[in-house]
């Protein structure tokens, strides 16, 4: 071959990202940037340039793959969802959706609704049997998970989200729907707020979010980060 390059692992998948090509391998993701050559056979593709050396994509991860104006998702190596920037920043985007990727830890098929900034994944257990679709608006930050069932593919069919479910294709209705959205979590960590010897109380701890539809809000407590067993308080709110 005239033109080539080498990374280390097998590319399990790869796409153009800004003014280069980024590759995944299990382990690893390179960015490769440079004009190559032209059709007289001039100019070359820069060196591979290794972006991460610990998170790489999942086995069939590309089916996970979807771009943003900002970058493109995927499916780590060690099951969360990542973002890779056109920057070659990787982004931890699954923290609050944890316990979903560990219940579903399969996407078979992912979207990007251009018009709402909708990212969708569609997620199943390992048999395949069951899932649903994981969904984060960008605008809003924010996490929801549609109780669908297994999908085995998603398209953005004029502003709306089409699916694939048994052989049957269906068409999410765009009016708003009923559901409980992902828990989202607050780490406090250790603190230490007063003197070294001394004794004191925390009184107060706020949280701010943006109110988008009726729900009623629970807040509980953990004092080992796994078991959330005391309940502080649920408020009923209303737009």
């Amino acid at each position: 071959l005239a033109f080539s390059g080498f990374v280390t692992g097998d590319i399990e998948a790869g796409c153009v990202l800004g003014d280069g090509m980024a590759f995944w391998t299990r382990n690893q993701i390179w960015i490769v940037t440079g004009s190559g050559p032209n059709r007289a056979g001039q100019g070359e593709f820069f060196d591979p340039q290794c972006v991460s050396r610990r998170i790489g994509i999942k086995a069939d991860g590309w089916r996970s793959m979807v771009e943003d104006d900002d970058g493109v998702w995927f499916h780590g190596n060690d099951g969360q969802l990542y973002h890779l920037s056109r920057g070659g920043q990787v982004t931890w985007r699954g923290k609050e959706i944890q316990e979903y990727l560990t219940t579903y830890p399969v996407i078979t098929a992912a979207c990007i609704r251009g018009a709402q900034q909708d990212v969708a994944f569609a997620v199943t257990s390992a048999n395949g049997l069951t899932g649903g679709i994981l969904r984060y608006n960008v605008e809003g930050e924010c996490w929801s998970f549609d109780d669908v069932g297994a999908v085995s593919a998603l398209a953005d069919y004029q502003g709306q989200l089409a699916y694939v479910q048994a052989g049957v294709v269906y068409l999410q209705d765009s009016a708003p729907g009923a559901g409980t959205g992902p828990n989202y979590y607050v780490r406090t960590n250790m603190f230490q707020g007063f003197d070294a010897l001394g004794y004191g109380q925390a009184n107060e701890v706020g949280f701010l979010g943006t109110l988008r539809g009726d729900c009623t809000l629970t807040l509980r407590r953990s004092r080992n980060g796994t078991t959330f067993s005391e309940t502080l308080g649920a408020w009923n709110l209303t737009t």
